[in-house]
Parts: C-alpha cells; structure tokens; sequence
C-alpha cells in the first residue's frame, strides 16, 4: 500500500484544457488503485498545467485557467487527496543574448509581458486573490523570474555561475532553478 501519495497529472506539452477534456484516462487508473487497495487517499495533488494553456492562447484570462485546473483538482478531491498545491507559472521568453540579460528576453506573447495574464494568474496565487481551490502554493516563478521585471528570467545566476536561469526561455536550467524552489502559504 502507498501511504503517501503525490499525484503527476501531465506531462511536458499538456494543458489544462486538454486535461479536462482527456481526463478519463487517468481517473480510472486512479480508481482502480483505490477500488484494489493500494493507494491511500492522503497524497498531494499539484496541477503544475497553465504554461501552455497561456503559450497556446494569449488572451486566456487566469479566472479562466483557475476553472480549469479547479475542474482537475475537483476530480481528485473527490478521491480523497486533501492537500492541493497552487504552483506559479514560469516566465516564457525569446532573447537576443542567450538569457544573459533581461534587456535582451521579449516574452513570447502578450500573456508572458508586463502586465500580462500570467503575472495576473501569478498574483492571485500568492495573494489568494484568485479562485483556484488549493491548501498551499509553490511560488517556482518567484524563483527563477527576474525581482523588476517578473515576466522574464532571473540574469543573477548567469552572472554568480555562469549558468542562465534557462536556456531556451520556455524551461529553467536545472542546475540553477531546482535549488531555489521553495513552499510559500
């Protein structure tokens, strides 16, 4: 039996919408465990989907991704999972220099610019401000984002190791980003 469990509900290129839409794959898989007695319902979900809901449509608004990934973590309240962590989205840039500095990173559409839906999402996470049904938040953009201007990629790493917070503007380098992940509530 797990008595513990977290619950990974995507994987790379998912979406929130897509996951609503094509949940009836998992959720059998998850009941059949529960039905068998092998999973234990006190695990963690942590619906880390929403970048590629905001790179595919750039005028999606966070209420509408926080009804969607309510509409995933519903599903698995259902099943018992108690804890529900809110995560923050990533920066997504295209840059000029390599992400060395952030005069150089351009987000990639209007949700990931200044003032975009992505710091919107951002802000109602942390702030609880927003809808969407969690027990604690990971603040990962925090992280990796730059202090002034969230919307791009941290440069302070580049410049203490030589290692760019990402090097393709979509995903963080793992040997900066891991170490610096932290809980907020």
């Amino acid at each position: 039996k797990l008595g513990f469990s977290v619950w990974k509900i995507g994987h790379i290129g998912d979406n929130a919408q897509s996951w609503v839409a094509n949940h009836d794959l998992v959720l059998p898989f998850i009941d059949a465990m529960i039905s068998q007695g092998l999973y234990m319902p006190q695990g963690v979900i942590a619906p880390a989907l929403g970048t590629n809901d905001f790179s595919g449509a750039p005028t999606l608004t966070a209420a509408t991704l926080e009804s969607r990934l309510n509409s995933i973590i519903s599903q698995f309240v259902n099943r018992g999972i108690g804890d529900r962590l809110g995560v923050t989205i990533i920066p997504q840039t295209s840059s000029t220099d390599a992400w060395q500095t952030t005069s150089g990173q351009t987000g990639v559409n209007t949700a990931f610019q200044s003032n975009g839906e992505v710091l919107n999402f951002n802000t109602r996470l942390r702030t609880g401000t927003g809808t969407l049904n969690v027990t604690n938040k990971i603040d990962l953009a925090a992280q990796v984002a730059d202090a002034i201007e969230p919307f791009k990629w941290r440069v302070d790493t580049y410049a203490a190791n030589g290692i760019p917070s990402s090097k393709d503007g979509i995903h963080m380098s793992k040997g900066v980003a891991i170490p610096y992940v932290r809980a907020i509530s």
